[in-house]
């Protein structure tokens, strides 16, 4: 039988044997270097605790070595892996975007160009015939760091003006915060590392609230203020958790006046909100941590929302006054349905949305507002259920980016299409 009628799998077998043979006497081996930890009472031993010093040249080394020995092995089939990926590639859109959204008089879109690796991001006034501009250019930004260039959160200022983000260069959670023009593109290193992803811009479009990582265990603790165009010896502390089993996350809430400041563990957690416009006040605690109680909280026209499972397992939907958030004054919108999850809920101007899962998979139920009748929702046929994206899930690209607010726009669209 000719060479080339040979399937292509069995060609690769024929050569396999002597770059095996070769890769095996290659073998990298770490290294043993046992560490003792004591704590409870106990001793631990950790052979290789040293491969934690991701700067350590013998780390480095090693990780090297453990490359160049993948590369060895795989060699026999990377004919194989050539002709998969030039497939996949023959396959690939021209170009990948994301549904138009419109915030605050802008409209934003993410897109991917054929082959990419990171997205673009553009926008227009919300008005027929406006032309198009740059917001980010991830690939540009990339450029001059091919190890690692992970795009985080990224949020554009109310005045419009510019687009602060968040960068991990390491793979590691580990974030450094830029501030980008959008009308010049100068792009300014703040200075700010070891911080998490969550941004949020001030009312006054100077101040930006941002939150840090302990440096060892990148459990996300702390949330500086800091006046652009400042030294960063000037940001200010505006909260620490101190309890270790505790993890803090902030976001913009849907009515764009306060910042809401999560405070969470795996069965308990705490809100606490800051008026936006108001950026050197100081936070207010919505409902004090107590063990096993778990509640979201959103803020649309004079009212605060939130999701509970407070005398609800399953949980239910509530709102409370602006002036009078705490739990006393929460009244419930959409009860606890047993053997049904809420799960999520998003909140608009005119209705609010919930998702509520069972056995069955997840559904949206949605009810007006101010009279709270339900809206019915048809289920599409064949199509299955569909599910609200949560806050922190929003706009997540390839990249892993997310923007400003493009859960509610894309959850209002898919309820309302149905």
């Amino acid at each position: 039988m000719a060479a080339g009628a040979v399937p292509l799998a069995s060609r690769l077998r024929f050569r396999s044997a002597n770059a095996i043979e070769t890769a095996a006497r290659a073998v990298p081996i770490a290294p043993v270097t046992p560490k003792t930890f004591r704590a409870f009472g106990g001793a631990r031993i950790d052979n290789y605790d040293w491969l934690r010093d991701r700067k350590d040249p013998r780390v480095i080394a090693y990780l090297n070595a453990e490359n160049a020995y993948a590369d060895v092995r795989l060699e026999p089939i990377k004919p194989l892996v050539d002709e998969l990926a030039a497939e996949l590639r023959a396959r690939e859109a021209q170009e990948d975007a994301s549904v138009p959204t419109s915030y605050n008089n802008y409209v934003y879109e993410r897109r991917f160009t054929q082959g990419a690796q990171y997205p673009y991001i553009v926008r227009r006034k919300d008005a027929f015939g406006a032309q198009e501009e740059m917001v980010l250019d991830v690939g540009a930004l990339a450029a001059s760091h091919p190890q690692e260039y992970q795009l985080g959160s990224w949020n554009v200022s109310p005045d419009n003006t510019r687009v602060a983000f968040a960068v991990d260069f390491t793979g590691g959670r580990d974030f450094r915060i830029f501030v980008r023009t959008i009308a010049t593109g100068e792009t300014v290193d703040q200075g700010i590392d070891n911080a998490s992803s969550d941004l949020v811009f001030g009312a006054d479009s100077n101040t930006i609230f941002y939150v840090r990582n302990e440096p060892t265990t990148l459990r996300s603790y702390q949330v500086w203020r800091r006046r652009l165009g400042t030294n960063s010896k000037s940001d200010v502390l505006i909260y620490e958790e101190s309890d270790p089993t505790f993890n803090v996350s902030m976001g913009l809430s849907r009515s764009r006046k306060f910042i809401l400041l999560n405070i969470e563990e795996e069965r308990t957690s705490e809100f606490r909100y800051l008026p936006a416009d108001h950026p050197t006040g100081e936070l207010k605690v919505i409902e004090p941590r107590q063990r096993g109680i778990i509640y979201d909280v959103d803020h649309v026209g004079d009212e605060f929302f939130i999701r509970t499972n407070l005398d609800a397992p399953d949980f239910r939907l509530m709102r409370a006054p602006q002036a009078t958030p705490a739990a006393a004054h929460w009244n419930e919108i959409v009860p606890e349905k047993a053997g049904h999850h809420l799960s999520h809920f998003k909140v608009f101007e005119t209705f609010v949305a919930v998702d509520l899962e069972d056995e069955s998979g997840t559904m949206i139920r949605v009810f007006d507002l101010p009279e709270l009748r339900e809206i019915q929702v048809p289920r599409p046929a064949n199509r299955g259920r569909l599910k609200l994206l949560r806050g922190r899930e929003r706009s997540q690209s390839r990249s892993g980016s997310k923007g400003p607010a493009f859960s509610f726009q894309q959850s209002t669209a898919a309820a309302m299409r149905l």
